[in-house]
């Protein structure tokens, strides 16, 4: 492992080679993006969680999309299931996606969030899962003439990340997206203080909550019940903080 892995480090590793329920998928229909999401999903253990803490009526429909989703995300962590996923794939294709059309990801992602909200009576449950992927984003506008900032929150379920020209790696989108950028002088931007249009600077402020629970080595186990994960504006200070709770 090397003399330099801390115990979280580590923790994650094994956290990683060890996840043997998320599994392959068979394509049907194209279905690639949803198997994906399906091993993403499979892999955020919490999220089985909060699905079992729904005890559906025997009345529900089989087109219900969570309750395929619960049993999906079950029958995965049994091997002796062939295609685990069909029903939830003939559940979407009932009401939200077509069959043989390349779907994309991202959209998946939120018709299977809005389809969760919608079709789970208990609303406390239903937003519980929202909780779970919730990204808190903060907007900041800087005035160049006066230095006022003017922040607006939001909150998103994926981020927009571009495709960077010269290096095309997770990080350096990443990177990208958190850079300070001057706005044209055709983007002036009305500033409260100096109350006129004014050259300005625009940066986002990510603010991200992470449940996740992590078992370390041996007995000893690693509770990160909420991980607030902060990139700092660079108009503030350039660095990253962390602080777990």
């Amino acid at each position: 492992m090397g003399k330099y892995w801390s115990k979280m480090d580590y923790s994650l590793y094994k956290r990683s080679v060890s996840l043997d329920y998320v599994r392959g998928l068979l394509n049907y229909n194209l279905s690639c993006c949803v198997n994906a999401l399906l091993q993403s999903f499979s892999a955020t253990t919490e999220l089985l969680d909060i699905l079992n803490k729904w005890h559906p009526s025997n009345g529900i429909d089989q087109s219900n999309a969570p309750l395929q989703l619960k049993n999906t995300l079950e029958a995965m962590r049994d091997k002796s299931y062939h295609a685990p996923h069909k029903d939830f794939l003939n559940c979407l294709y009932r009401q939200a996606i077509r069959r043989f059309t390349q779907q994309d990801a991202d959209e998946l992602f939120h018709i299977i969030l809005n389809l969760s909200q919608k079709q789970i009576p208990d609303a406390a449950l239903a937003q519980e899962i929202c909780s779970l992927y919730e990204i808190k984003v903060e907007t900041q506008v800087g005035c160049l003439n006066c230095k006022f900032i003017q922040r607006m929150p939001n909150s998103l379920f994926s981020l927009p990340l571009a495709i960077c020209e010269r290096e095309n790696s997770l990080e350096s989108c990443i990177n990208s997206f958190f850079q300070l950028q001057n706005l044209a002088d055709s983007e002036k931007v009305y500033c409260d203080n100096c109350e006129k249009k004014q050259p300005s600077s625009y940066v986002c402020a990510l603010f991200v909550i992470l449940k996740h629970y992590i078992t370390s080595m041996g007995a000893e186990t690693v509770q990160l019940s909420t991980m607030h994960y902060l990139l700092c504006s660079a108009q503030e200070q350039k660095s990253y903080r962390f602080g777990m709770t």
